[in-house]
């Protein structure tokens, strides 16, 4: 094809349908008009376009495309409907602009729309027909539904994963940091006794214990978000139309971390502050 805007040589995927197909898929028709029967015999150059194919043709709105032509070869093919994007191959792959051509007679695969309640009704009809022009090749199916139901229950399955390993290393990491901070404030007993008999005020004694490890877990996260940053780009360049890369999320779960580092140092400094500093000078 070339390109309407710079009449560049351009690759892009076409379907040959007919004028049942939009319909039966179910996709949105918002610009133009969708395919007739009546275009089967003087009509094969008319087209209808995705939203993404409209865009890439350089038309900034649906609406722009329509009435446009493409050149192909040694002939133009008209726009007259614009679609909305549709996931070509899997719902996992980026959208691709794509153009639908009627032509009835190239197809390979019949779609059907059908009640699941005469599914087995369906197949029997569509074998009995089937075996009337074909016996040597049985027919195959596929339902749309199923394979979608794979895939989506393969993300979940791996977002699920990915989620239960993040809150299993976040409580153990907070289990390890509770023990840090417990065994730090019981080591320096007897120096919070000496601050408060001296009339040290509780947030400098606070400050005191917590400061090196508000430190550590700063120094941690400027090791981590990098990674962080750099494995949610991997996922995004993966699953592309599934997975965004959104800064809020990132700076909630950084405020998510450092409030339980806060509410951890807070529970064992208040222990240290609230117990009698003469016990704490007494014991040897």
């Amino acid at each position: 094809y070339l390109h309407p805007q710079t009449n560049d040589t351009v690759k892009l995927k076409d379907i040959y349908v007919d004028h049942n197909f939009i319909r039966t898929i179910g996709m949105e028709i918002i610009a133009g008009r969708d395919f007739i029967e009546s275009d089967a015999g003087k009509t094969k150059s008319n087209i209808i376009i995705t939203k993404k194919a409209s865009e890439y043709f350089g038309f900034k709105n649906p609406l722009d495309a329509l009435g446009k032509t493409i050149r192909e070869s040694n002939r133009n093919l008209l726009i007259i409907g614009v679609v909305n994007d549709f996931y070509y191959v899997s719902p996992i792959d980026e959208i691709e602009p794509v153009i639908f051509r009627y032509n009835a007679q190239l197809f390979n695969r019949l779609i059907i729309d059908f009640n699941p309640l005469a599914r087995a009704e369906l197949l029997s009809f569509i074998d009995e027909k089937w075996y009337q022009i074909e016996q040597d090749h049985p027919p195959r199916y596929m339902e749309v539904t199923e394979e979608m139901d794979v895939v989506y229950k393969m993300l979940n399955t791996f977002f699920g994963i990915i989620g239960y390993i993040s809150f299993l290393s976040i409580t153990i990491a907070c289990l390890g940091l509770l023990g840090i901070i417990s065994f730090n404030v019981q080591s320096r007993a007897k120096e919070i006794g000496i601050r408060k008999v001296l009339g040290a005020e509780t947030a400098k004694i606070v400050y005191t214990l917590a400061k090196e490890f508000v430190v550590i877990v700063l120094i941690s996260l400027l090791i981590s978000l990098p990674i962080v940053g750099f494995a949610a780009i991997q996922i995004k360049m993966m699953l592309p139309e599934f997975v965004g890369f959104d800064p809020l999320a990132i700076i909630s779960g950084v405020l998510i971390i450092l409030g339980l580092v806060a509410v951890i140092i807070a529970s064992q400094t208040h222990v240290a502050i609230r117990s009698n500093p003469m016990e704490a000078l007494r014991c040897e």
